[in-house]
């Protein structure tokens, strides 16, 4: 009699177990179904997304002394960095552009949107920046005022960890008040109207480096990596980040973004030795995640 009563209990307890594991598993599977919605919804649906891209390469050089036989100079390399964002649900768009110039920045369209809980930006930050090639010269990713896209600063960049955005209001973008081109900490519009600017540098490539030929004139730019012996494979990069943006729910979404350093095209009939390369990547469409 207690065999049967040990054995009918065993067997209880059997089935418990298992219709718990079954259990587990159903809720599980469930919520792995939903997380896959979820994520397939938010690429089709997307709230915020990178909609281009806009890279300028060139080079710089500091002359550290010069004689009547020759030069000696610190060789940097740079790329500024425009990275158009888009918030969706977009009512209406209308066109600022700013220059036409191949070194200077397009505006994106002043994006008029239809707001929400949603896609209302509060925060804006960078982090996780790292570059595919370490053997070469001091790199560093760091904020660039839009203004001066393109254009080479002499002060040395600051290597970040961290970018952060204070985000302006749109009426005040409007209105005139607050020009974000020209401000010399990283600000960003709510509507994302205008792009996240940053500028890679890769300095001291070479340094003391003597060129001899003096009989050409010393020329600052994409040419002189040439002069100076300096094989773009040796230079060649990619720099990788995580773009953060927080909306008003305090939800927080997430793009990975790797960008290979432009120094020249795919056949090599154009490259930074000429002067200076740049590129456009238009409708990649890559969607942030919520967290």
């Amino acid at each position: 009699m207690k065999k049967k009563i040990i054995v009918t209990i065993l067997i209880v307890l059997f089935f418990l177990v298992l219709l718990s594991f079954t259990f587990i598993r159903y809720i599980s599977e469930k919520q792995y179904i939903n997380d896959i919605t979820e994520i397939a919804n938010q690429y089709e649906n997307p709230v915020f997304s990178v909609e281009k891209l806009q890279l300028y390469s060139n080079a710089n050089a500091v002359n550290n002394s010069e004689s009547k036989a020759m030069w000696n100079v610190n060789v940097s390399q740079y790329t500024d960095i425009a990275i158009f964002l888009k918030v969706h649900n977009i009512n209406s768009e209308l066109t600022q552009a700013l220059t036409e110039n191949e070194n200077s920045l397009e505006n994106n369209s002043l994006q008029v949107i239809e707001k929400n809980a949603q896609n209302t930006v509060t925060k804006l930050w960078i982090d996780s920046i790292s570059f595919s090639n370490e053997k070469t010269g001091d790199l560093s990713l760091s904020y660039q005022n839009a203004q001066d896209f393109g254009k080479w600063n002499k002060n040395s960049k600051e290597k970040l960890s961290t970018i952060s955005y204070e985000i302006v209001k749109e009426n005040i973008m409007i209105n005139g008040s607050e020009n974000l081109s020209i401000s010399s900490t990283p600000k960003i519009d709510e509507a994302l109207t205008f792009p996240i600017t940053l500028r890679y540098q890769n300095s001291n490539i070479k340094t003391n480096y003597l060129i001899t030929n003096i009989k050409e004139p010393l020329v600052f730019d994409g040419s002189i990596l040439k002069r100076c012996s300096i094989p773009l494979s040796s230079i060649k990069n990619t720099v990788s980040m995580k773009l953060h943006i927080l909306n008003s729910l305090g939800e927080e979404f997430i793009a990975n973004l790797s960008i290979d350093i432009p120094l020249q095209n795919e056949d090599n009939s154009k490259t930074i030795y000429d002067g200076s390369y740049s590129e456009k990547i238009e409708n990649i469409s890559i969607n942030f995640l919520k967290k």
